[in-house]
């Protein structure tokens, strides 16, 4: 029997719509661990031992913070205004895409026997409605959050969970992708992404000398390209002024692989959705798979 805690409809507003180091959209994976990774923390010191050990990402809705003027131009970000500085002038920005977007969250519990549920489920509440932060995004609301028990041997118990948050789409990890198509064709793993993701437009003239055009792409499904991590590409030590001088410093690259948004009801197993951490030491690779 395992127990999962899940989120229905959080709204976050002006999330960090980063999705890779190359890319802007969904917020990367290791955006959503982190949060899911800062709840456990806070929770922790509450109820004692707990572990929120894998969680499921599903998107109802994206409404990502550009401007296209027309279809052939490419899109804009539009940024925020930053207060003026002392002497008057407009402060440097960087810049930001933003997006606000609803999710609902499948987390997977351990430890939880030990505790009321029932105050589980109201310091949880508390702690939403705190200011907590997913990908610098804040919440505005969420429509519920409730427990529930999923027995594996049956497969009701799985259908009724992925039921329940079926109105929107899982982001999958199909990084198997990549490494079959770079056996297949010998590319590196950089343009074997990019062959899945790429359209192709056709244009065609009928006798009359109408144009039409056609798009097509190499594999069927909603394919994206989204950062599941970093790798380490220093030593660990210590620097000046780094954020916390009680833990080692590496400087480190993103991890971009190819990812898919799939409706839940395609899934024949809840694993099949349910992202976790992963440290591989001898390459220095600290993962969301």
């Amino acid at each position: 029997m395992r127990k999962f805690l899940i989120i229905e409809k959080i709204n976050i507003v002006d999330a960090n719509a980063f999705s890779s180091a190359y890319t802007v959209g969904f917020p990367a994976l290791p955006a959503w661990l982190g949060f899911v990774h800062n709840l456990e923390r806070k929770l922790s010191t509450i109820f004692e031992d707990i572990k929120l050990s894998r969680v499921g990402i599903v998107c109802n809705t994206f409404d990502s913070r550009l401007f296209k003027p027309n279809k052939f131009s490419k899109n804009y970000v539009i940024e925020k205004r930053h207060p003026l500085v002392k002497d008057g002038k407009t402060d440097a920005f960087i810049e930001e895409p933003l997006c606000s977007l609803n999710v609902s969250l499948i987390i997977e519990l351990n430890n939880l026997e030990k505790f009321e549920e029932i105050d589980f489920l109201k310091t949880l509440s508390t702690l939403l409605k705190s200011g907590l932060k997913i990908a610098s995004g804040d919440i505005w609301s969420f429509k519920k959050i409730y427990l529930k028990n999923i027995d594996e041997d049956d497969p009701s118990d799985i259908k009724g969970l992925l039921a329940k948050i079926n109105t929107g789409f899982a982001i999958l990890n199909r990084s198997s992708l990549i490494k079959e198509d770079m056996k297949q064709t010998n590319s590196t793993a950089f343009n074997s992404l990019l062959s899945y993701i790429e359209v192709i437009s056709k244009a065609s003239i009928d006798e009359e000398k109408n144009v039409s055009w056609t798009n097509s792409k190499r594999l069927k499904g909603w394919l994206v390209p989204i950062a599941v991590g970093y790798q380490g590409i220093s030593k660990l030590s210590k620097i000046e002024n780094q954020r916390d001088n009680g833990v080692e410093h590496r400087f480190a690259e993103s991890i971009v692989t190819l990812g898919e948004f799939v409706m839940p009801y395609r899934l024949s197993s809840i694993d099949e959705m349910l992202w976790h951490y992963e440290y591989i030491e001898n390459k220095n690779l600290y993962l969301c798979k």
